[in-house]
């Protein structure tokens, strides 16, 4: 049976399949940053840098659709902020500054 008689777009399966197995080969690591583990993966390379934030419970899965179009054009780093997705559990609340700072942390971290 043929993707079209499926009423599926061909170009948009092909270019599905391409991100799918672009972010297989990307491994997911984690860096100490204070008290915590933090996720994340790092891929395509550049001068610029685009960084992608899983927060809100969520984890680097919802960057999916575009890290691997982000990693052709340039330096993209997707992270699971802590208390969120991999990355370590909290029980404390964490403020605005307190996630910039981890991020800023973080980024050292990576010597970047």
């Amino acid at each position: 049976m043929q993707l079209r008689s499926l009423g599926v777009n061909t170009n948009s399966f092909l270019l599905l399949t391409l991100s799918l197995l672009f972010a297989a080969n990307v491994k997911a690591a984690f860096v100490k940053v204070g008290e915590f583990e933090l996720q994340y993966e790092i891929a395509g390379s550049g001068k610029q840098i685009v960084v992608l934030e899983a927060g809100g419970s969520a984890g680097l899965d919802d960057w999916n659709s575009v890290f691997s179009s982000i990693a052709e054009q340039t330096k993209v780093i997707r992270y699971s902020r802590v208390g969120n997705g991999n990355s370590t559990a909290i029980k404390r609340h964490f403020t605005s500054m307190d996630y910039a700072q981890h991020l800023s942390e973080f980024l050292l971290a990576l010597d970047i």
